[in-house]
């Protein structure tokens, strides 16, 4: 997807350069639909065991085309390191707010704000606000070994 001049069509958030457009909200849309439609109906918890942090609910493991975590962050966790990954990523931020670096540039994730990560694009999360932070992080495939450290 290109990023073209604003428009109604697009949600400007905190840096313009970050735009994402009305078409862009419709493909998470789209790949739930894929989802919905190339597997039986299929219903993922959140396990107990994570409580209130964040974990990944589904994905290839559990048959899942599309990958989705969520939980609430209270600090960057000893796991996150710079990587990519071949497919677009998504970070829908529902609550507090925290940093994202993508390709050495500082993204603020702020309540209200969808972040798209395209492929290739080396990002991770830099800070948590004192508050934590709430998103869903959904991924555009599921396929084992396609998070690239760099």
């Amino acid at each position: 997807m290109s990023v073209s001049k604003p428009s109604s069509k697009h949600f400007t958030g905190l840096m313009p350069s970050r735009m994402i457009s009305l078409a862009a909200l419709a493909t998470v849309g789209k790949l739930l639909n894929i989802a919905r439609e190339t597997i039986a109906m299929r219903m993922y918890y959140k396990s107990e065991a994570s409580g209130d942090g964040p974990a990944w609910i589904c994905g290839h493991w559990n048959g899942s085309p599309l990958e989705i975590g969520m939980g609430l962050r209270s600090e960057v966790g000893p796991g996150e390191v710079r990587h990519y990954h071949p497919y677009r990523e998504y970070f829908v931020v529902l609550e507090g707010a925290a940093e994202l670096e993508v390709e050495d540039m500082a993204v603020p994730l702020r309540a209200g704000m969808v972040v798209m990560i395209e492929p290739g694009e080396r990002h991770q999360v830099t800070s948590v606000g004192e508050t934590g932070a709430r998103w869903v992080v959904i991924k555009e495939r599921s396929e084992p070994g396609t998070k690239y450290v760099s």
